[in-house]
């Protein structure tokens, strides 16, 4: 398998997800929330909570692609690291409108805070996340290379590739916890919802389908990382001396 042909299976792979991601919401649950929703109707309330896993997992997508990019895109090494550096972005502002949705939806409803597993470990690997954004924003692209020193930079890098493949890894095992919790919310702790009784075979088929898809996601990434060899670029797994940044 070639860089190229495993770049378009991890869009393929991306794409599937995001879609199932949407067809899993039964019909009435979709849509865009209203400016000011009627918190008291059900409906309304969920269809602004479901932007949450929505985002989240447009979120754990981008990660992914942003890592894939750099590590498999043929091209100059600074095209990478702008396209790396892109897809983080657009990674970061799903999980803000992401985690606000979510405090949107807890505040306007009467929910109890962040009490679950996956709060916890979410708002961990938000954080990770934000901080790994902005360090390597700061020591690769701007103004990393213009006031940090290449030593340093060689060293770090070899920091960030490690802790950003793993944060990558445990943000999908949040994704997965999430599903299970949206699920045994919506269908258990909701269950008296009306008009969603006879959607939840087709909504568990479509969730579950979405932990499949996220758990193939992340073995054949992991994969590729693993087997396939990069696209030509001195910058890829040389001695962490040898590294030298521009």
């Amino acid at each position: 398998m070639s860089p190229i042909h495993a770049c378009i299976l991890m869009l393929t792979s991306v794409i599937l997800i995001v879609y199932e991601c949407f067809d899993s919401l039964p019909s009435e649950l979709r849509g865009l929330p209203s400016h000011t929703p009627n918190w008291n109707v059900s409906h309304e309330a969920w269809r602004t909570f479901n932007w949450h896993p929505i985002l989240m997992t447009l979120f754990l997508c981008l990660g992914g692609l942003a890592i894939f990019c750099f590590k498999m895109l043929p091209g100059e090494h600074f095209f990478k690291k702008v396209m790396h550096a892109v897809f983080h972005t657009l990674a970061v502002v799903c999980s803000v409108a992401g985690f606000i949705f979510m405090v949107w939806w807890k505040s306007k409803t009467g929910n109890e805070g962040f009490w679950t597993m996956h709060s916890w470990i979410g708002i961990a690997v938000l954080g990770l996340y934000w901080v790994q954004y902005l360090s390597g924003f700061l020591a690769f692209l701007l103004p990393g290379p213009l006031l940090i020193a290449k030593a340093f930079r060689a060293r770090f890098v070899l920091m960030h590739r490690h802790t950003g493949l793993m944060i990558w890894v445990i943000m999908a095992a949040v994704v997965l916890t999430g599903i299970s919790s949206r699920q045994w919310y919506m269908f258990m702790g909701q269950s008296t919802m009306p008009g969603l009784e006879n959607q939840r075979f087709a909504s568990y088929w479509g969730a579950n389908s979405v932990g499949l898809l996220t758990c193939a996601l992340v073995v054949f990434a992991l994969f590729v990382f693993r087997h396939i060899k990069p696209a030509q670029d001195e910058h890829h797994y040389s001695p962490i001396q040898a590294i030298s940044y521009h």
